[in-house]
């Protein structure tokens, strides 16, 4: 593993931005690119708003690592129950659109239900330019 940061917020819609801010400050120190940053800001930015929108969950658990150069994002939630899936959204739906937008920016992305504590824990990889 080249790098790693993480963060826990408290599982509330106002930690959307703050996850948001996690990965501006965590970017900036691993002087990430700018196109790397908006990628990595909209793809957390889904991850924890799906977790405080579709959980139960007190808090979100946020990740960032790098290795062999990849970013991973992950969030950890407490509900193992319904994991994310692809769906179409009609065009006036306000809702639904989450994972297609990580699936379309992310290199891959996947929801794995952690042992133990009963949450799970999705995530996504973005390719880190060379």
């Amino acid at each position: 593993m080249d790098r790693q940061a993480a963060a826990t917020f408290p599982g509330v819609p106002e930690s959307v931005a703050t996850a948001r801010r996690f990965v501006r400050i965590t970017a900036a120190m691993w002087r990430l690119s700018g196109e790397t940053l908006a990628d990595a800001e909209l793809c957390m930015s889904e991850l924890v708003c799906n977790a405080v929108t579709h959980t139960d969950s007190r808090r979100v658990h946020c990740r960032l690592w790098s290795a062999r150069g990849v970013l991973f994002l992950e969030v950890d939630d407490e509900d193992r129950r319904d994991l994310p899936q692809l769906e179409s959204a009609d065009e006036d739906d306000e809702h639904g659109r989450g994972m297609l937008l990580i699936d379309t920016f992310a290199t891959a992305w996947g929801a794995v239900p952690r042992t133990g504590d009963g949450g799970k824990t999705v995530w996504a990889a973005l390719e880190l330019p060379r």
